[in-house]
Protein backbone atom coordinates (compact mmCIF):
# COMPACT_ATOMS: atom_id res chain seq x y z
CA UNK A 1 0.00 0.00 0.00
CA UNK A 2 2.80 2.41 0.82
CA UNK A 3 4.30 2.06 -2.65
CA UNK A 4 1.00 2.92 -4.35
CA UNK A 5 0.47 5.86 -2.03
CA UNK A 6 4.01 7.11 -2.66
CA UNK A 7 3.44 6.83 -6.42
CA UNK A 8 0.20 8.83 -6.15
CA UNK A 9 1.96 11.50 -4.07
CA UNK A 10 4.84 11.69 -6.55
CA UNK A 11 2.34 12.05 -9.40
CA UNK A 12 0.57 14.85 -7.52
CA UNK A 13 3.90 16.57 -6.86
CA UNK A 14 4.94 16.42 -10.50
CA UNK A 15 1.57 17.66 -11.75
CA UNK A 16 1.03 20.32 -9.06
CA UNK A 17 -2.21 18.67 -7.92
CA UNK A 18 -5.21 20.70 -6.85
CA UNK A 19 -5.27 21.58 -3.17
CA UNK A 20 -8.21 19.32 -2.31
CA UNK A 21 -6.49 16.32 -3.89
CA UNK A 22 -3.32 17.19 -2.00
CA UNK A 23 -5.33 17.42 1.22
CA UNK A 24 -6.76 13.94 0.66
CA UNK A 25 -3.32 12.53 -0.09
CA UNK A 26 -1.88 14.20 3.01
CA UNK A 27 -4.59 12.71 5.21
CA UNK A 28 -4.06 9.26 3.71
CA UNK A 29 -0.30 9.64 3.98
CA UNK A 30 -0.41 10.70 7.62
CA UNK A 31 -2.67 7.74 8.42
CA UNK A 32 -0.24 5.39 6.68
CA UNK A 33 2.72 6.96 8.53
CA UNK A 34 0.96 6.37 11.86
CA UNK A 35 0.30 2.76 10.89
CA UNK A 36 3.94 2.20 9.94
CA UNK A 37 5.13 3.89 13.13
CA UNK A 38 2.80 1.75 15.22
CA UNK A 39 4.06 -1.42 13.55
CA UNK A 40 7.64 -0.28 14.14
CA UNK A 41 7.01 0.30 17.85
CA UNK A 42 5.38 -3.11 18.21
CA UNK A 43 8.40 -4.66 16.49
CA UNK A 44 10.73 -2.86 18.89
CA UNK A 45 8.93 -4.47 21.82
CA UNK A 46 9.08 -7.85 20.07
CA UNK A 47 12.79 -7.42 19.35
CA UNK A 48 13.45 -6.64 23.01
CA UNK A 49 11.60 -9.79 24.09
CA UNK A 50 13.39 -11.93 21.50
CA UNK A 51 16.81 -10.54 22.39
CA UNK A 52 16.45 -11.96 25.90
CA UNK A 53 16.26 -15.45 24.38
CA UNK A 54 18.62 -14.98 21.41
CA UNK A 55 20.78 -17.95 22.42
CA UNK A 56 18.09 -20.25 20.98
CA UNK A 57 18.71 -20.68 17.20
CA UNK A 58 15.01 -20.49 16.29
CA UNK A 59 14.56 -17.34 18.36
CA UNK A 60 17.74 -15.86 16.89
CA UNK A 61 16.35 -16.40 13.38
CA UNK A 62 13.06 -14.76 14.36
CA UNK A 63 14.99 -11.87 15.91
CA UNK A 64 16.89 -11.37 12.67
CA UNK A 65 13.66 -11.30 10.63
CA UNK A 66 12.09 -8.85 13.07
CA UNK A 67 15.14 -6.59 12.95
CA UNK A 68 15.16 -6.60 9.12
CA UNK A 69 11.46 -5.74 9.04
CA UNK A 70 12.06 -2.96 11.59
CA UNK A 71 14.83 -1.52 9.42
CA UNK A 72 12.64 -1.72 6.29
CA UNK A 73 9.77 0.00 8.08
CA UNK A 74 12.11 2.77 9.20
CA UNK A 75 13.23 3.36 5.63
CA UNK A 76 9.64 3.32 4.31
CA UNK A 77 8.54 5.70 7.04
CA UNK A 78 11.39 8.11 6.31
CA UNK A 79 10.64 8.08 2.57
CA UNK A 80 6.92 8.63 3.16
CA UNK A 81 7.52 11.49 5.60
CA UNK A 82 9.84 13.19 3.10
CA UNK A 83 7.16 12.98 0.40
CA UNK A 84 4.51 14.27 2.80
CA UNK A 85 6.69 17.29 3.64
CA UNK A 86 7.02 18.10 -0.05
CA UNK A 87 3.29 17.61 -0.62
CA UNK A 88 2.43 19.83 2.34
CA UNK A 89 4.17 22.69 0.56
CA UNK A 90 1.47 22.51 -2.17
CA UNK A 91 -1.32 23.07 0.32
Amino acid sequence: MTERLELRIETALSSGAATERADDLLAEGYAQALKLDSERLALERRITALAARADDPVTAQELRRAWLRHRTLGRELGDLRALLRRLKELV
